[in-house]
Parts: structure tokens; C-alpha cells; sequence
């Protein structure tokens, strides 16, 4: 039988060890990173998949006609900048994943040092930090030819600058600094919209902070406005976001599997007198009236997409697959809900940007579609880990055996 008393005081003592400083908590961190990435590389290697070409092909045209923007293809064109760098030294492949995995430890070590920040609790911090590495689909992707790896490290990167920014305050040197890594991270992957939507919204925040006439705050933050819009409507211009609404698909691909026993799980059947507006409109207005007119339909579609990406499951997948993804994820998002509270004592804006950032992408994928592989998933984990691991630190300290 078990002594529960001795296995409380073993966690207490080990929770009191790590909060002495970070050394401790790094150096498992450290070896626990090299353990898991040394694994899955052994198994791995170099993966170039079916998406890759479009960063490769943007990356060859770029070394042999210099830089320039692909309308399409913009909103990935950091990663493009990444593939280009390495082959305009005329490094191989590997040298790109070598350094997705460098960059996969830098985030590890982000999210540790901003849940410190947020926090205080080198022991909480440990937590987010692990929660990160445990959740093992994040570092698969640091070997694959693919935007995931680089942008879910760079958005760990950008965290911790708005960790600092937040609580710690701005300076002409982590300004410097910052400013040009957030940048890079939006225009690695689409959803990168949602780190530029919180930076509008910080924006007008510290707008209407000024001292300054209510008249001018309300002009400047249209302006702010209007020109994220008009981004917004010449983005979607690139993408067949139509098409997927009249295909009904949920997950990316899925009129390809119309056989499969899955197919009416991965599919909202379209009615028959859907309403399909005029390509001449502008793409902003074609899914705006398509929402207004196919209201029942398109909320079936958005629910069913976020359904997908929120529980991480797919009945195309294993059965241990879809298990782990529930067992891991489940208790996670209750951490996360439950740890709310104790950011936003710590700060409020801070905390108000962190979970819209949440939530624009999950009204992004919903609006748009979800992927087969689940990949959309992964940006979001750093935030929810970061506010996870104090919950979880906190509930395990206070537990009784």
C-alpha cells in the first residue's frame, strides 16, 4: 500500500527544490529537450511534405530574382526568409531543421521564463515549461519541412517580449529587439493575423490611455481599425474560403474521402437553395453576406471546425491518438480556465490581450477551415501552458493525500 503522506512531502520537497531558482528547473528542461527531440529526430530525420514546395519553390524564385511579395503566399513569406537564408549560403535541408530544433529549445526556455514573469514561481514555471515538451506533437514538427515549428517557437519568443512588455515595462532596448521578432512572427504562418489583431487592440488601448481629446482617440483608433479591415479584405483575397463553405468539409481535404465511413463526421452537408454571393464583391463582403444568408449552416460549419481543433481528435487517427489527445488536453484546459483568474490579478491588459490572441485564432480557423494533421492547434499551446502550469503547481502544493 501506498503512503500518500510520503509521496505529498516528496512533491512538496521537489516543489520547494525548484523554487530555490531556475538552474534546477533548467537543467531538467534542458535534458528532458534533448531526450525527446533526440527520439523523435532518430525516428523523423528530414520530413519534406506535400506543403513544403510552396516554401521551397517561394524560396528558389526569391535567391534568383531577389525579394518580392507573392500576394498569395505573403503571409508565410518569414518562413520563406528562413528557407532563403540557409540556401543562399547554400546549407542543405538539414541546416533548416537544425535550426527549427535550436529555435523549439529557445520557446521551451520562453515559456519558462515567462510564466516566471507572470507568476513568480520558478516551480510553476517548470510546469508550463514541461507541459510543452510532454505534449510531444509540438517538437514532431521541428522536423518537418513545414511553417509549425518556426511559428509556434516564435510566437514562445514573442510571449515572453510581451511578458516583459507587460510587467516589466518597455525600454528603447527590448522595443528594439521585439518589435522586429513579433513582426517576423505574424508573417510566418496566416494565423499570425491574430499577434497583429492584439496589436491593434494594445494599440487603441494605450490610445485611449492618453491625455489627449475623446475626439482624436475615436479618429485614431478608426483609422488603426480601418486599415486592419482593409488588410483583412485584401488577405482573403487569397484564399478559396467560398469554396470550402460550399464543399462543407470540416477539416481540410475531406471532399477527397467522400468513401470513407468517416466522411459525414468531417462534413456539413450544404442545403439545397445555399446562398452563394457575387465573386465581383469584395472577399470581406462575400463572407459577410455568405454568414448573414447561410447563417445555420455556417455556424454548423464553425462549431464543427472548432470542435476539431479544441479536442484534437479525428476518427481517421488511432485510437490511442484520440486518447492521449483527451487525457492530455482535457485536464489542461480546465488548469487554464480555473488559472484565468490569477493572471488577470496580475494584469489586466496583459491578460485581455493573451486571451484575445486565443481567441481570433480559434475564430480564424472556424471561419476559415481546419487542418487534417491538427496543426492549428499548436500556436495557442504556449498561452495555455503558460497559464496551466501555475494552476497546476498550485493545486498540487495545496492537495492533500
Amino acid at each position: 500500500m501506498y503512503d500518500l503522506n510520503f509521496i505529498h512531502k516528496i512533491k512538496r520537497d521537489f516543489f520547494t527544490l525548484l523554487e530555490q531558482g531556475p538552474i534546477i528547473g533548467s537543467i531538467i528542461i534542458f535534458l528532458s529537450f534533448i531526450i525527446l527531440n533526440s527520439v523523435l529526430y532518430s525516428f523523423l530525420g528530414l520530413k519534406v511534405m506535400a506543403d513544403s514546395p510552396r516554401y521551397l519553390m517561394y524560396a528558389e524564385e526569391m535567391l534568383a530574382k531577389g525579394f518580392y511579395i507573392d500576394p498569395h503566399n505573403i503571409w508565410y513569406v518569414g518562413y520563406v526568409l528562413f528557407i532563403w537564408f540557409f540556401k543562399y549560403l547554400g546549407l542543405s535541408l538539414y541546416y533548416v531543421i537544425l535550426f527549427q530544433y535550436i529555435f523549439s529549445l529557445i520557446a521551451v526556455f520562453s515559456i519558462f521564463f515567462s510564466a516566471k514573469i507572470w507568476s513568480g514561481s520558478w516551480a510553476g514555471a517548470w510546469i508550463a515549461a514541461m507541459l510543452y515538451l510532454l505534449f510531444f506533437e509540438i517538437s514532431i514538427y521541428n522536423s518537418y519541412i513545414l511553417c509549425e515549428s518556426l511559428f509556434v517557437s516564435f510566437i514562445s519568443i514573442s510571449l515572453l517580449i510581451f511578458s516583459i512588455w507587460s510587467l516589466r515595462g518597455v525600454s528603447w532596448l527590448n522595443l528594439t529587439l521585439g518589435i522586429p521578432i513579433v513582426l517576423f512572427t505574424i508573417f510566418i504562418k496566416p494565423t499570425g493575423f491574430s499577434i497583429l489583431a492584439c496589436l491593434v487592440l494594445s494599440a487603441i488601448m494605450r490610445i485611449f490611455n492618453l491625455s489627449i481629446p475623446n475626439p482624436f482617440k475615436w479618429t485614431g483608433s478608426g483609422v488603426i481599425l480601418i486599415c486592419l479591415i482593409l488588410f483583412l479584405n485584401k488577405s482573403l483575397g487569397s484564399f478559396s474560403f467560398l469554396l470550402e463553405y460550399l464543399r462543407g468539409d470540416l477539416i481540410f481535404g475531406m471532399f477527397l474521402f467522400t468513401d470513407k465511413p468517416f466522411y459525414d463526421l468531417m462534413n456539413v452537408r450544404p442545403p439545397v437553395d445555399v446562398f452563394v454571393p457575387d465573386e465581383t464583391l469584395p472577399p470581406l463582403i462575400r463572407l459577410i453576406q455568405f454568414i448573414f444568408f447561410n447563417s445555420v449552416f455556417w455556424v454548423k460549419l464553425f462549431f464543427g471546425k472548432i470542435f476539431y481543433l479544441l479536442f484534437h481528435i479525428r476518427p481517421f487517427w488511432s485510437g490511442w491518438h484520440n486518447v492521449f489527445s483527451l487525457l492530455f488536453l482535457m485536464p489542461v484546459y480546465i488548469s487554464f480556465f480555473k488559472g484565468i483568474n490569477f493572471f488577470f490579478e496580475v494584469s489586466k491588459k496583459g491578460s485581455l490581450l493573451m486571451i484575445s490572441f486565443l481567441c481570433i485564432h480559434i475564430l480564424s480557423v472556424g471561419m476559415m477551415i481546419e487542418d487534417w494533421d491538427g496543426r492549428f492547434l499548436m500556436p495557442m499551446l504556449p498561452v495555455v501552458f503558460l497559464i496551466s502550469g501555475h494552476f497546476i503547481k498550485e493545486k498540487t502544493i495545496t492537495s492533500r493525500p
